[in-house]
């Protein structure tokens, strides 16, 4: 058992749980999350009994709605971003005769789970007794590729124990409605206004295109409201037990569940074996994403969870290999340090379309929007240890710099300016004091561009389009600020990283910051004039430097 000082036992690889705690539901629904950055699933029970939010987000699938202001002025942006929760294709229901399997019925025997840090995986082993006296032992496996990014995987296996027979239903199913963040178990949201809850988008802001279901195969699409997006959701399913079974199929309007009847007695042994993909819309600006998605299930499939879980392990050992940090003497502080590298991992997107939410892909806080914080605390750890994730976070922004110029022009500046707070490159913070005013944002990008060419001297970036955001952000700073006398170049009315102190002069954060990103940019285009003299050519003309 964990001891009243830490909230899990103390391990250097595994964050492990033992005994049930009802109070801890929520909290652990983010701590047992799984992800590869491109999707992620919080670790809400297979059953979906008892559970606070149960939720899956695709990196960078997002609707839109419009802010709402008391009055509103010019340069306001007109929408906010949210990401949604998606398609649940991880439900797995059990009914023991008239008895549902639930957690927080019948009785918990005995109650265990972990995340190994090694291999990825999030497992839950439990004896329970349902209200009519029948014992079940069972044990969850679950994980998400990241080998196969559209891909996660589920291992259900249970035992009947003691001298007995029922009839025992299991469900594999896929839901595409219900609320994005379900009720707390007070039935109030305590929460409150906490801008770091997000805005609990319901999954209304998905219309349903088409469902299927088939022996073994179900698949759903949906299409967002306003942005026009799609995503297909599919799942596999494949049951086995040393007892009868029949298979019976279930279909409603954003239901599909492929249901296994067993004449269960003493001993009988049962396992479910379930793959699942969601492919959206976006995946097909990235060739990191792309295929066909019924060719990349056929693969996956002959893989099964085993195939799945190998590749998974091989993926981590390499991993561990650059990024781990061995702490001695401190069990607490090692176990937390991995534990926060294992969610940078599973949180940063790679395909270079997509960064690194606030919450990660654990929850809607912040509207899953990406900050500053990207390239100020995470993109330095990818830079050092698996600068490819660096590449593709620093490509986002560079994807996204014409909105950021189209910003500066909506505000009157020359040059570009990055969001404070988005998803697809537009501002949506509505509270200009504590978000746009945060210019230092722009700084904060250059930083880590620049940190980044440094450590792995790969120029190409700049190449790439990378000097062309650092020019163009030192080109927003000459514009904002201003030469007064007896006083030098002064930046005032910002905003910065105490957001507590909002719209002041010279804060010293961004004045050294924007310092650092005009002494960039002059060092960049001379080393483009020198090494690529008709590439800077290309870029003075194609940014109309020269005027």
């Amino acid at each position: 058992m964990a001891s009243s000082e830490y909230a899990y036992e103390l391990d250097p690889w595994r964050i492990i749980e033992t005994g049930f705690r009802p109070e801890k539901v929520a909290a652990d629904e983010a701590v047992f999350a799984l992800g590869n950055g491109h999707i992620g699933i919080r670790g809400a029970f297979e059953e979906r009994c008892g559970v606070y939010q149960p939720a899956v987000f695709v990196n960078g699938f997002y609707d839109t709605s419009p802010i709402v202001y008391g009055e509103s002025a010019y340069g306001f942006p007109a929408d906010s971003q949210h990401i949604l929760n998606v398609t649940d294709a991880g439900i797995i229901r059990v009914q023991v005769n008239d008895d549902v399997f639930d957690l927080f019925s019948g009785r918990v025997i005995a109650f265990r789970r972990s995340l190994n840090l090694k291999t990825g995986i999030a497992m839950r082993e439990i004896v329970w007794e349902s209200p009519g006296g029948i014992k079940l032992e069972i044990k969850t496996s679950r994980l998400v590729s990241f080998v196969y990014q559209h891909f996660a995987a589920t291992l259900w296996e249970a035992k009947v124990l003691g001298d007995c027979h029922a009839l025992i239903k299991v469900c594999s199913g896929m839901e595409g409605r219900g609320l994005a963040r379900a009720d707390n178990s007070s039935g109030k949201d305590s929460l409150g206004a906490d801008p770091r809850v997000g805005r609990a988008q319901s999954r209304n802001s998905l219309r349903l295109i088409s469902q299927l279901i088939s022996e073994n195969y179900a698949e759903m699409q949906h299409e967002t409201l306003q942005t026009g997006l799609w995503l297909k959701t599919a799942m596999k399913s494949c049951f086995e037990a040393n007892a009868d079974f029949q298979f019976l199929p279930k279909e409603a309007p954003e239901l599909l569940e492929h249901c296994f009847e067993v004449k269960a007695g003493s001993g009988t042994e049962m396992r479910l074996q379930k793959i699942v993909s969601y492919h959206a819309s976006t995946d097909e600006r990235s060739k990191m994403l792309a295929g066909d998605p019924a060719e990349l299930m056929s693969r996956v499939w002959k893989l099964g969870f085993d195939g799945l879980a190998q590749d998974q392990k091989a993926y981590l050992d390499s991993f561990w290999e650059r990024a781990d940090i061995q702490i001695d003497g401190d069990i607490s502080l090692q176990q937390s340090v991995r534990f926060n590298i294992f969610h940078l991992l599973q949180a940063a997107g790679r395909d270079g379309h997509t960064n690194l939410g606030a919450k990660g892909l654990t929850g809607e806080g912040y509207d899953g929007h990406y900050f500053w914080d990207t390239e100020i605390y995470a993109l330095p750890f990818f830079t050092y240890s698996q600068p490819d994730i660096a590449r593709a976070l620093l490509k986002y922004r560079i994807h996204t710099l014409d909105r950021a110029r189209a910003r500066a022009r909506e505000l009157s500046h020359k040059g570009a300016l990055f969001p404070w707070r988005t998803i697809n490159g537009d501002e949506a913070s509505a509270y200009f004091p504590a978000g746009t005013a945060q210019y230092h944002i722009n700084a904060d990008i250059v930083f880590a561009l620049q940190k980044y060419v440094e450590v792995t001297g790969d120029e190409q970036l700049l190449l790439d389009g990378g000097a062309e955001l650092v020019v163009e952000t030192a080109r927003f700073w000459h514009d904002l600020g201003d030469f007064l006398p007896g006083k030098g170049f002064c930046i005032n009315m910002v905003t910065g990283p105490n957001e507590y102190t909002a719209l002041v002069n010279n804060n010293v954060y961004t004045n050294m910051m924007a310092r650092a990103n005009l002494q960039y940019a002059v060092f960049v285009l001379r080393w483009m004039q020198e090494h690529h003299p008709e590439r800077h050519a290309e870029l003075v003309n194609c940014i109309g430097l020269h005027r």
